[in-house]
């Protein structure tokens, strides 16, 4: 008996599964941040006042955090 051949796709979709899986493997090293004292307060700013609410707000919740 002749047995039909097989249809390509299953071994075509585990190829490139196989592949794809491999190639997430790895990464980029990490470095550990620096402890900081908690008794100082990093750098202050020392510029002119913030013309506008929202430009305050900015700077607290954003420039302040980073």
């Amino acid at each position: 008996m002749n047995q039909a051949p097989s249809h390509p796709l299953p071994r075509l979709l585990l190829l490139t599964a196989v592949l794809v899986l491999a190639g997430c493997g790895g990464g980029a090293s990490t470095e550990a941040l620096p402890n900081r004292d908690s008794n100082t307060q990093g750098v202050s700013y020392s510029g002119p006042t913030p013309a506008t609410s929202d430009v305050q707000n900015f700077k607290l919740n954003v420039w302040d955090n980073l």
